[in-house]
Formats: structure tokens, C-alpha cells, sequence
């Protein structure tokens, strides 16, 4: 089964795709398990996965917004409804700086 960019893998679930971005396998089992309609499991696996990271402290908010494949104030909103704190570092000062900047 294959959800994702159109692969098809045996009993394994993938997204990603060009030289720049990453693969991801899931196992077939797990894939007829969620509870996802499949046209929308690549995207809320996508935001799954960024607000974890997020929470983590492993992505800032600019890159796990980008992971998401939303803006930042619509991952804000993610954030929110699941009671998960803002974290606010230099490095996302310096982000919301260059982005203010039209850089």
C-alpha cells in the first residue's frame, strides 16, 4: 500500500522524494491501521511529525511550520490546541527577524 508520492514499496509506505528531501518508510500493517482518511495521511503525518519535533526541541518553529506544509501562524495554532508551550530561542528571534525584513 502507498499513500505517499505515488511509490509503491512492498508492505511499506513512503514520502519524500527528491534529492533534497528524505524518505520515510512505514510498514504496511501500521499504514492500514491509522485512523487517517488516505488522502490526507501524508499531510497529518507530516504535521504529526513536526509538532513532535517541535515539542521536543528539535525543530524551531520556522522549519517545523515548513515540515507541516503550513504557515507559522497556522502551526501556532497546532501548538495550541495541543497545550504544547512556545519555545522562543535566538535562533527563531533571528528567523522572525529576517522574515520581518523581507528576507
Amino acid at each position: 500500500m502507498s499513500f505517499f508520492g505515488g511509490r509503491s514499496t512492498p508492505d511499506l509506505l513512503s514520502f519524500g522524494g527528491s534529492q533534497d528531501e528524505h524518505y520515510t518508510h512505514i510498514p504496511d500493517s501500521v499504514a492500514r491501521s491509522l485512523r487517517i482518511p488516505e488522502g490526507e495521511a501524508e499531510q497529518r503525518l507530516r504535521q504529526e511529525l513536526a509538532v513532535a519535533l517541535y515539542a521536543r526541541g528539535l525543530l524551531s518553529l520556522g522549519k517545523a511550520s515548513e515540515l507541516a506544509g503550513t504557515s507559522r501562524f497556522l502551526f501556532s495554532d497546532f501548538l495550541t490546541q495541543r497545550n504544547i508551550p512556545r519555545h522562543y530561542a535566538e535562533e527563531e528571534l533571528a528567523e522572525d527577524l529576517k522574515y520581518a525584513n523581507g528576507e
